[in-house]
């Protein structure tokens, strides 16, 4: 299981790397519709194509060069964009995944506000209900709200204090959030494996929320998009993918036991 040191490391490469990439394809970009603005100031205003004289095959070409050129750079600003994006919730996401040390202790934090929550909001009703205004201050309302919410005048109960669809949600959210932790604790607690199947090598890390296959080699093209279609990533190292420590991943690593296994 990684430490909290190195998990952050890891979320900070991976911010690091998609902004560089973002920046380099943003400089891509812009130099190839640069080039392309160039290449189209080079035909005379209003120009068209002479059809019929010798230059038509060349200048259709030409053409088509530009149009290639502008729209490569169309496409390399709406990837940097995309990049970006995916830096912007790595960096300002507060989700809480797997492979974070200190997962579960999120995932406890938050049950305890859920339940906190919903103990507030039942007993903010239940004091609206028998007219408690010291219940009510107690349990940290504002007075104005408080006014409202006894006043006879005002709309009178079920229509004040907590709505049931709110109380119905916060308690979904809480039994999520209790599911959660009991699938992240497992998960956290289920030790490293290394299993090579032939010349492959595969690591459970579930502690890491992956599964890595590792070949000794590029793999071809066929292989590639099976590796894709279960939802595997190349990583830089040639021949190693990774992905997420699941039915999909788990999946592929069972076919090639199978495979090796000659069933």
């Amino acid at each position: 299981m990684l430490t909290e040191e190195e998990y952050n490391a890891k979320c900070n490469k991976r911010y690091e790397n998609l902004i560089a990439a973002a920046e380099k394809a943003q400089a891509e970009g812009r130099a190839s519709s640069r080039q392309a603005s160039e290449m189209a100031s080079m035909i005379p205003m209003g120009q068209p194509i002479l059809v019929g004289h010798y230059s038509e095959g060349r200048d259709r070409n030409y053409r088509n060069r530009i149009d290639n050129k502008y729209r490569k750079g169309y496409e390399l600003a709406k990837r940097a964009d995309e990049l970006k994006s995916r830096a912007a919730s790595i960096a300002n996401n507060d989700a809480i995944y797997a492979d974070d040390p200190t997962a579960t202790k999120q995932l406890a934090a938050k049950i305890s506000e859920l339940e906190a929550r919903q103990i507030r909001m039942k007993a903010t009703n239940k004091a609206i209900k028998t007219g408690n205004r010291a219940a009510l201050v107690e349990l940290g309302h504002a007075a104005s709200l408080i006014d409202q919410w006894l006043s006879p005048e005002k709309m009178p109960w079920p229509g004040k204090g907590y709505a049931s669809f709110e109380l119905t949600n916060n308690n979904a959210k809480l039994k999520a959030a209790q599911a959660r932790l009991k699938q992240v604790s497992k998960q956290q607690a289920t030790p490293d494996n290394d299993e090579v199947i032939g010349d492959i090598k595969v690591e459970w890390r579930a502690s890491e929320n992956r599964i890595r296959v590792i070949y000794p080699a590029r793999v071809d093209r066929e292989t590639f998009a099976k590796l894709k279609a279960h939802r595997y990533r190349a990583m830089q190292e040639a021949g190693t993918f990774s992905g997420f420590y699941n039915r999909h991943a788990a999946e592929y690593v069972y076919a090639l036991r199978r495979a090796a296994e000659g069933k």
